[in-house]
């Protein structure tokens, strides 16, 4: 290029005035860098905010975030400075970090991803008018063709910046296909103190989201928290509506949306923790995060399931409880705590046949006994003051209940003898004690 009386001039061709290449070049990259800049500051004006005024703070991972993203654009495109330009690049940089969270989820787990308007979601609550989809989840589903790169693609042409989900359900493509992902879904600081309490261990969302990746919606990180789960082919686990006491959900077939997605409130979806790897459960593992979710329930009076509730809880615990006792099940490091857990409560409390009549410590060697079968490593042998803290903590909640229920079962036992006591002489005592049996 030349200077010539301080105009600026770019070398052409003297055949047909055609652009030379070096100055197409120049120009197709200064061009496809205004327009990310320019999608960058559109994303952000576009997206609703309240906040406007409020302080900068920073992330967990240390990185300087705004609450109010509007706020750093609000003069964008008007300021020369260097205040101006660093501005725009870091709104540059920012979408660039957002658009890498989606290829992640697209090149490393295998999902679909559907683009959502998400910072409309109560706008589009609140009137069928204001759409919150740009695409149809179902329309994605019918099409068996999409592969990774046609997704890159479209994240690099910022189809998604608006905000984006991930369709939850069977994985249809790399390394987790014909895994299922699924969500547990947070929206109560009760429920997420709860999902925290493993009873005799306590834990917290942050010590968590160290270990396995968790989001939340940007503000309220002990509050609203989204927990993704990869199911492994014969791995299940049943769903479960919103509820209005501990808001915990279990999300099966819908949609999650996903970190560097824009929130109502103002901020974006944002990863909790370090972990940046969802969580990967065996059967095993999926059984006990159901049945953990359902003493949760329990606990605080809500249903599980829907329909016949204390039916279908009954089968749960049947299935899991049979699965757990096959030959075949073996619990690895990192599940064994809540495994043992549940089989220390069932066998404490349990009492039929034989077990009526054992005692705490015999029982006691009984889960030694499971543990030393299903465990690798057996728990007791790895660390034994966890088993004993386990059988402490169920002694102590379950012993009252117990010795309540054991009670009642005599009391009952005493009126049937008394009521049929008449009836019933004569016969022999193999015949009476089938008669008043128990279970």
């Amino acid at each position: 290029m030349l200077i010539k009386n301080g105009i600026l001039n770019f070398p052409v061709t003297q055949s047909v005035g055609r652009i030379t290449p070096p100055f197409r070049q120049l120009y197709q990259e200064t061009v496809s860098e205004l327009q990310m800049e320019l999608k960058a500051a559109l994303v952000d004006l576009g997206h609703k905010s309240a906040q406007t005024g409020m302080e900068p703070r920073t992330s967990s991972d240390g990185k300087f975030r705004s609450p109010n993203r509007r706020s750093c654009y609000k003069s964008y495109g008007t300021e020369n400075n260097e205040t101006g330009r660093c501005q725009r690049n870091s709104a540059m940089t920012e979408l660039q970090e957002r658009r890498a969270i989606l290829k992640h989820f697209v090149e490393e787990c295998g999902f679909d991803l559907v683009a959502v308007y998400t910072a409309r979601k109560n706008e589009a609550k609140a009137s069928k008018k204001i759409p919150l989809f740009k695409e149809k989840k179902t329309d994605i589903l019918k099409n068996q063709n999409l592969t990774t790169e046609d997704y890159v693609k479209k994240i690099d042409a910022g189809f998604y910046d608006d905000g984006y989900g991930i369709i939850l359900g069977p994985v249809r493509r790399g390394k987790y296909k014909r895994f299922k992902s699924c969500l547990v879904d947070i929206d109560k600081r009760e429920g997420v103190e709860a999902f925290c309490d493993l009873g005799s261990k306590k834990t917290t969302i942050e010590e968590i989201a160290d270990k396995q990746y968790v989001e939340f919606n940007g503000i309220d990180r002990n509050q609203r928290v989204h927990i993704p789960y990869i199911l492994e082919p014969d791995a299940e686990i049943a769903a479960k509506g919103a509820d209005d006491k501990v808001g915990i959900e279990v999300n099966i077939h819908g949609i999650m949306f996903a970190a560097g997605s824009p929130h109502h409130n103002g901020g974006f979806y944002e990863r909790l923790g370090k972990a940046k790897e969802i969580r990967i459960l065996d059967k095993t593992q999926a059984f006990t995060l159901q049945e953990h979710i359902a003493s949760i329930c329990q606990k605080y009076g809500v249903n599980y399931f829907s329909g016949n509730n204390e039916h279908e809880k009954a089968k749960f615990y049947q299935a899991y409880t049979a699965h757990l006792h096959d030959g075949g099940t073996k619990i690895k490091k990192g599940g064994r705590h809540e495994v043992i857990k549940f089989i220390s409560c069932s066998y404490f409390t349990k009492y039929a046949d034989e077990w009526n009549n054992l005692t705490d410590d015999q029982r006691f060697e009984r889960i030694l006994g499971y543990d030393k079968m299903h465990c690798e490593p057996p728990l007791n042998d790895t660390d034994p003051q966890e088993v004993l803290d386990i059988w402490d903590w169920t002694k102590k909640t379950f012993r009252r209940s117990r010795d309540k229920q054991k009670e009642d079962r005599e009391d009952e036992k005493r009126a049937t003898e008394e009521r049929y006591g008449e009836d019933l002489k004569g016969l022999s005592e193999e015949k009476y004690q089938s008669s008043i049996s128990y279970p």
